[in-house]
């Protein structure tokens, strides 16, 4: 399905990597292939985002302390998990 697809520049296809994805969406191989596309595009789209992106970052932690997250028991109709979180306590003119 990768190969159908050269217009994303899928940056990781190593099996480690994807099957990261298979089980996200229990191994359904249609449904994997559109979440890796959907993240690869998302990453391309949005480059700025993910060129400093460090989980050490002190602006990373302090959102992740300001307000992350919430878990809801039941995931979604596609079994996802659904976080939650409270930008409410977020402090913007930092």
């Amino acid at each position: 399905m990768i190969v159908t697809r050269p217009d994303i520049g899928f940056l990781r296809t190593d099996d480690e990597f994807i099957l990261r994805f298979l089980r996200a969406r229990k191994f359904d191989q249609v449904e994997t292939f559109r979440l890796l596309a959907q993240y690869f595009q998302f990453r391309q789209q949005n480059l700025d985002m993910f060129q400093s992106f460090k989980v050490d970052d002190p602006s990373i932690k302090r959102a992740l302390m300001d307000g992350f997250p919430g878990v809801l028991e039941t995931p979604d109709q596609h079994g996802r998990k659904i976080l939650i979180l409270f930008a409410s306590n977020w402090d913007q003119s930092r």
